[in-house]
């Protein structure tokens, strides 16, 4: 890895990563939520706080603990309150990254503004150092202006970025500019995220709304996106999830409708098709129907487990896949309710306990994929 260097250049300031292992800040197994706004007034279309919490997978636990992301200084981040398509977490090599504004809480109508006015910047928190010193990594780009900013993940030290107006935008390590838009196939974009070496995102807009590959992690301009996986034209996906082999899939759809929920995926002789989707009307009664928004996954048991952020921000919950809908949906369990005038945007599972293993065995060249 690279040394911590602060490099501002014109439109972006980034920084590098540590080469220095530290003792891991979150609890092996446990889960990182982005969560907008902090409670004291009704969530609006202005710039508002956001935040990372952990907690454990014990239903109704008390938060381990709360890193705010920082609203002053260099780091300077902020989410529109109540757009839904913003703070989507991601983890890559080592780092949870999220996305905003360079923008003061408060400020109005914050996703119109242009990214003159208030840069789209890109964090990444270095799981291996403590959370709450700060960013491993920050930069702001001139792209996306006038609309919003979504996700963002660390790949071999870069910063991708999605989100609408633009398409897929790569920011290097102290770079210059507003960044190398390496594709302009789909340029309104949500969840972007690397597995198994290959960069992929998803979409709702269009006519072929789904999940979208490059073959690798493109640097250059003029790369064109695959269609992985085609969820038909009204499907509203977000969070998703590749396993190892590429055969098996899951993807949160946030439609509150009919194929809202968290689709499962699988491939055979090369073509992907629906195995069943699972509802995650979390009162089981069709009183709170709600789609997923957020996805991760663990497949360390011998079934899936399932977290995930319901469309409405207000839960986090967590669903054992094994094998059948009926059976998956049985398990649903809330995991822990948003507070008042918050919403809970995206989860991730850090695992901070193999990649220390990692780096104290002085792998620090390998990456592990999530």
């Amino acid at each position: 890895m690279k040394c911590s260097i602060l490099v501002p250049c014109g439109a972006i300031l980034a920084i590098g990563l540590t080469t220095s292992v530290h003792a891991a800040v979150i609890t092996p197994g446990n889960l990182l939520v982005a969560q907008v706004g902090d409670g004291s007034g009704a969530l609006s279309s202005a710039a508002t706080p956001a935040f990372l919490k952990e907690f454990s997978s014990v239903p109704s636990s008390a938060v381990v603990q709360t890193v705010a992301i920082p609203t002053s200084g260099g780091f300077r981040s902020t989410n529109a309150g109540t757009s839904t398509s913003e703070l989507l977490i991601t983890f890559n090599d080592g780092h949870v990254s999220v996305a905003g504004y360079d923008a003061a809480a408060g400020t109005a109508g914050i996703v119109a503004t242009t990214s003159t006015t208030a840069p789209r910047r890109v964090l990444g928190y270095d799981i291996f150092a403590d959370l709450a010193t700060g960013p491993a990594i920050g930069a702001t780009t001139t792209s996306f202006s006038t609309n919003n900013i979504r996700s963002s993940v660390v790949v071999n030290g870069n910063l991708y970025a999605g989100g609408s107006n633009t398409g897929q935008v790569l920011i290097t390590a102290g770079g210059s500019g507003a960044g190398t838009v390496i594709s302009t196939t789909v340029t309104n974009t949500r969840f972007v995220q690397d597995f198994n070496d290959n960069l992929y995102f998803s979409t709702g807009s269009g006519t072929t709304r789904g999940v979208y590959q490059f073959s690798g992690e493109p640097t250059t301009t003029g790369n064109t996106s695959t269609v992985m996986i085609n969820l038909g034209g009204s499907a509203s996906p977000y969070g998703f999830w590749l396993n190892a082999t590429n055969d098996l899939a899951y993807i949160a759809d946030d439609r509150t409708t009919t194929g809202g929920g968290i689709q499962k995926w699988t491939k055979t002789a090369g073509v992907w098709s629906l195995a069943y989707t699972i509802s995650t009307d979390y009162d089981a009664a069709g009183s709170a129907p709600t789609g997923a928004h957020g996805l991760a996954v663990d497949i360390t048991g011998t079934n899936p487990l399932l977290y995930f952020t319901t469309t409405d921000g207000s839960r986090l919950g967590a669903i054992t896949d094994s094998g059948t809908q009926a059976a998956a949906e049985a398990s649903l369990t809330v995991l822990q309710v948003a507070p008042t005038n918050t919403a809970f945007r995206s989860v991730v599972i850090p695992e901070p306990g193999i990649l220390g293993l990692m780096g104290l065995a002085g792998l620090l060249g390998l990456r592990r994929r999530r």
